[in-house]
C-alpha cells in the first residue's frame, strides 16, 4: 500500500514530509541527519534502546543523527506524521547541539509546537514555491529548536538505563560490531543462552539480532566513508570481511549499489532509506 497523501521538499540541507499511509521502511534505522517528528494519528510504538512508548496524537520526537529507532505501525492507513529531517550546517549547528543531545519524546509539548508544526503545513499546501516553502520550513526547524533549547521544564520521556538482556545486548552490538560477532558469541558475551536472546530481541525490538547488527555495521561504514576512508577499508574496518557480501546487503538495504562518491556527495539522499518514517 503507497501512503494515501504525502508532501515531500528537500534541499541539500533539509527535508520536510507530511504523509498518511505506510511507511516507505519497516524496522529501525539510523540516521544521518537529525530528525524532529510529530506523531498526527494512528496506532504506533517508537522503540529505541532505552525507550518503548505507545504514542498518542500530538507527541513529538527528537531524533539526534546516529541514534537507533523505529517506529512499529498497527494500523498503516492511519499512520499521519509530519517530519523535519536537517543536516546541521553552521547557521544552526550550535542551537542544533544543544538540543539534539538524546533521543526524547514529549508528550505532549507546548501548544506552540504543534502550532508550528500547522503552519508549516499549511505552507507546504499553499500556492508558494518549493524554494519559499523550504525557507519556511527552515524557520520552522529553527523555532523547534528554539523551544526545545529554552522549555525549562520540558514533559518529555528518555531512555533509562536498564540491565535488561536486550539493552545489553544493544549496547555490546554497538562496542563490538567490527568484530566477528555471531548470535552464540553475543549471547556468550552476556551469560545468556541464544535462543532467549534471540526471543527477546525479537519481541522488543521488532527485529532480529542479526538485521540490527547489519544496519549498525553499514551505518558505520557510510560515516567512515564520509570521513575520507576508502570504500573497501571502510567496510572491511566495520566488519565486512566479504565485499561482495558488503555490496549486496548495502544495495538491498539503501536501495542503491556504494559507491564513495554517493556516500560524499549525498549526505541527504532522497532515496527510501531516509524516506522511512
Amino acid at each position: 500500500m503507497k501512503p494515501q497523501f504525502e508532501y515531500y521538499l528537500e534541499s541539500a540541507g533539509i527535508h520536510c514530509k507530511y504523509a498518511k499511509g505506510k511507511p516507505y521502511i519497516e524496522g529501525g534505522e539510523f540516521h544521518e541527519y537529525d530528525e524532529i517528528l510529530l506523531f498526527i494519528d494512528g496506532t504506533a510504538r517508537f522503540l529505541s534502546n532505552g525507550i518503548t512508548h505507545d504514542l498518542r496524537p500530538g507527541d513529538m520526537m527528537v531524533i539526534p543523527k546516529g541514534q537507533f529507532h523505529q517506529l512499529v505501525v498497527d494500523n498503516a492507513e492511519e499512520y499521519t506524521r509530519c517530519v523535519l529531517g536537517f543536516i546541521r550546517d553552521d547557521e544552526i549547528r550550535p542551537l542544533a547541539e544543544s538540543v539534539m543531545t538524546e533521543i526524547a519524546i514529549i508528550t505532549p509539548p507546548e501548544p506552540q509546537i504543534p502550532s508550528a508544526f500547522a503552519r508549516l503545513l499549511e505552507a507546504m499546501e499553499s500556492k508558494a514555491s518549493d524554494t519559499d516553502k523550504l525557507l519556511f520550513a527552515r524557520a520552522t526547524l529553527i523555532e523547534l529548536l528554539f523551544e526545545r533549547r529554552y522549555d525549562q521544564d520540558p514533559a518529555q520521556i528518555r531512555a533509562a538505563a536498564s540491565t535488561s538482556p536486550v539493552q545489553r545486548a544493544l549496547t555490546y552490538i554497538d562496542t563490538h560490531y567490527a568484530e566477528p560477532l555471531t548470535l552464540e558469541s553475543i549471547a556468550q558475551a552476556l551469560y545468556i543462552s541464544p535462543s532467549t536472546l534471540s526471543h527477546r530481541f525479537r519481541k522488543e525490538q521488532n527485529m532480529s539480532v542479526y538485521r540490527y547488527l547489519s544496519k549498525k555495521r553499514l551505518f558505520a561504514v557510510r560515516q567512515c566513508v564520509a570521513g575520507g576512508y576508502a570504500l573497501t577499508d571502510a567496510a572491511r574496518m566495520c566488519g565486512f570481511n566479504d565485499y561482495a557480501g558488503f555490496f549486496r546487503m548495502y544495495k538491498k538495504y539503501y536501495g542503491n549499489a556504494p559507491s564513495q562518491s554517493q556516500i560524499h556527495n549525498n549526505p541527504l539522499p532522497a532515496d527510501a532509506f531516509l524516506r522511512g518514517e
